[in-house]
C-alpha cells in the first residue's frame, strides 16, 4: 500500500514537472526570431525575449551590469526612448534616435541622424510582456532611417502572431577621445627633429659671419 502511494506521489510530481516544462518551452520567445537590420545588416547579437518592463534607468543598469550584456560593455548610455504610439523620453537624445511607424506596429524602420557617430548600439524593443535588445558592433549615423525591424522576437500573441510594438529605446557608448596614427605621430616627430636640426645650422652659419 505505502508503494503504490509513494508511486503515485511520484508520477504525480513527475507529471507535474512535465507540465511545467513544457509551458515554460512554449512560451520561451528567441530574440533571433526577429529581423533588425541597418544599412542591410543585421545584428551582431542579441539578447531575449525577456518578461516585464523596465524604465530607462532600469534598463541602463541591466545593460551595463554583471560585466554587460553585450561584448563586456559596461559603459551603455540611454539616448532616446519613443513610444508607439505616445510621447517621446529623451536621455542624452545625442544620436537623434528616430523611429517609423509611431502609432503602434509590429514593424518599421529605425535610424538615428548623428553622422558623427560611429560605434556600438544597442536598439531595445518592448512589445507586449516582452522585450528584446539587437547590439550592433559598429554603425554610423544617417541621414535617413537606414534600419528595419519587427517584434517577432519580442512578443507574440497565442496564435503565435507578432505583437504592436509599445516603445523603443536606443543606448550608445561614450565616443572615445581621437587617438594619433602611428604613422601621424611618426611624421611630427619627424618634421620636429627636421626643425631643431636646421635651427641649428641657421644658428652656427650666423655664429661665423659675425
Amino acid at each position: 500500500m505505502t508503494n503504490r502511494f509513494s508511486v503515485l506521489v511520484g508520477s504525480s510530481v513527475l507529471a507535474a514537472g512535465m507540465i511545467t516544462f513544457s509551458a515554460t518551452d512554449a512560451n520561451a520567445l528567441a530574440c533571433s526570431a526577429g529581423s533588425v537590420t541597418y544599412n542591410g545588416a543585421a545584428y551582431n547579437s542579441c539578447q531575449g525575449a525577456f518578461s516585464g518592463n523596465l524604465n530607462p534607468t532600469q534598463e541602463t543598469s541591466f545593460l551595463n551590469d554583471s560585466g554587460g550584456l553585450f561584448a563586456g560593455i559596461t559603459d551603455w548610455i540611454y539616448d532616446r526612448k519613443i513610444n508607439t504610439p505616445g510621447s517621446v523620453e529623451n536621455g542624452a537624445n545625442f544620436l537623434g534616435f528616430s523611429i517609423t511607424p509611431t502609432t503602434g506596429s509590429t514593424s518599421g524602420q529605425w535610424g538615428f541622424s548623428n553622422t558623427s557617430y560611429t560605434g556600438p548600439v544597442v536598439l531595445a524593443l518592448k512589445a507586449g510582456q516582452g522585450r528584446s535588445y539587437y547590439y550592433f558592433s559598429s554603425i554610423t549615423g544617417a541621414n535617413s532611417l537606414l534600419g528595419d525591424w519587427n517584434t517577432n522576437g519580442t512578443s507574440t500573441n497565442n496564435s503565435g502572431r507578432p505583437q504592436n510594438l509599445s516603445h523603443a529605446s536606443l543606448f550608445y557608448v561614450e565616443p572615445s577621445a581621437a587617438v594619433p596614427e602611428p604613422l601621424t605621430m611618426l611624421g611630427v616627430g619627424a618634421a620636429a627633429g627636421f626643425g631643431a636640426f636646421f635651427k641649428k645650422r641657421l644658428a652656427k652659419a650666423q655664429n661665423k659671419d659675425i
